[in-house]
């Protein structure tokens, strides 16, 4: 995803705020978009993830501080798919798959952020959808073979 405004690439002011699960209110979305250019929240494994665009001050006020905050582009690595964070394993992922030459590391690559993408649907209560996804996943991952899952895990890994 390449948003532009104005020449500058919206992308790399992209943030997520983690906060406690328990500061979560069912109009959270519409408040803060009142003031800021909140893209999603999502209600991950261990936290509420805000992920913004832009200036996040007017979050901050409303919520506090965050527990930890993650610049999407620059924290990218696959361990934080054990941490529940689905979202920015897709993103890491999916810059990997995009420049992949290989048809069955691309496949591989495709089946994580189906599975990320499964995972995140589910924590927001879509289970219909997650199951979709994971069964686009899992039909992906049966046309790698071994040696190949073992090549991209290595890559996501950075062995």
């Amino acid at each position: 995803m390449s948003n532009k405004k104005g020449g500058q690439n919206l992308e790399e002011d992209r943030h997520i705020l983690f906060y406690r699960k328990d500061v979560y209110f069912s109009s959270l979305k519409d408040k803060l978009r009142e003031g800021s250019n909140v893209i999603d929240i999502r209600n991950g494994l261990k936290y509420l993830e805000i992920d913004i665009i832009g200036n996040y001050d007017y979050v901050i006020n409303v919520l506090g501080r965050p527990l930890f905050m993650s610049h999407i582009n620059q924290n990218g690595n696959f361990q934080l798919f054990w941490e529940g964070r689905f979202w920015e394993v897709h993103e890491f992922v999916e810059s990997k798959w995009r420049a992949e030459a290989d048809g069955e590391l691309k496949d591989f690559y495709q089946g994580l952020i189906l599975v990320c993408a499964s995972m995140i649907k589910f924590n927001k209560g879509e289970s219909e959808i997650s199951d979709k996804l994971m069964e686009k996943a899992l039909r992906l991952f049966l046309r790698v073979s071994d040696s190949k899952i073992n090549t991209g895990l290595k890559v996501l890994y950075g062995e």
